[in-house]
């Protein structure tokens, strides 16, 4: 009568066997995407929206102070690149403020996939040579570069100025005021020269007479 011997492995040694197969299942599953791509990349921009968060804000109009504006960004794929997946992405409001611009985990990017809005209120002090600057900025947490991912990339980011005027309407007899509260927007159009118009959106700047002192010999 013929027996069968079992062979049962030591309890620590299934463990480790256990481990190594699932440190190595994500190179076990990699693979190149799409199929055929090579090296790594992709595409990022970020736009910037009156309040209402839907009208673009053209490249040539000038801001004002205590505006609020909205800034959504996008990440897309890159022609014959490896697609990224995962990792953080972030928009930096022109006060220094890193903003998550995604909810929850970021899926494979082989489609254009925008952020989450952020508004942001524009202030003096944010101001730099007449413009305010903000970024975005996503770091992948690896590209389906083949045979093994590749982490950390893409590594991409860009920026966006939008100038800011002045709520000084050029008028001596006037006390010109921001008001950061205050529910209507301001746009302003550059004309010739040093000349600033109003356009037909509602202004936060509200402007007073300035009372004249008289001295009385």
């Amino acid at each position: 009568m013929c027996k069968t011997l079992k062979m049962q492995l030591p309890r620590w040694l299934a463990s480790a066997a256990a481990a190594m197969a699932f440190a190595t299942a994500p190179l076990l599953h990699a693979d190149a995407n799409p199929v055929g791509c090579t090296g790594t990349g992709g595409d990022i921009s970020i736009v910037s929206f009156h309040a209402d968060g839907v009208t673009p804000i053209a490249a040539d109009t000038v801001l004002a102070p205590c505006e609020t504006i909205v800034y959504i960004a996008t990440i897309g794929p890159s022609a014959g690149k490896c697609y990224g997946e995962g990792g953080t992405w972030t928009i930096t409001t022109p006060d220094g403020v890193a903003h998550t611009a995604f909810s929850g985990t970021i899926p494979l990017v082989d489609t254009t996939i925008f952020s989450l809005p952020v508004t942001y209120t524009v202030r003096p002090q944010d101001v730099d040579s007449g413009f305010i600057t903000a970024e975005t900025h996503w770091i992948a947490a690896f590209s389906h570069t083949g045979t093994t991912h590749t982490p950390n990339v893409p590594n991409l980011s860009t920026a966006l100025p939008n100038q800011v005027g002045t709520c000084d309407d050029g008028n001596a007899c006037t006390v010109d005021n921001c008001d950061p509260a205050s529910s209507f927007q301001v746009s302003w159009q550059a004309r010739s020269g040093r000349e600033l118009a109003r356009t037909s959106r509602r202004s936060a700047m509200t402007t007073t007479l300035a009372q004249p002192t008289l001295a009385i010999q």
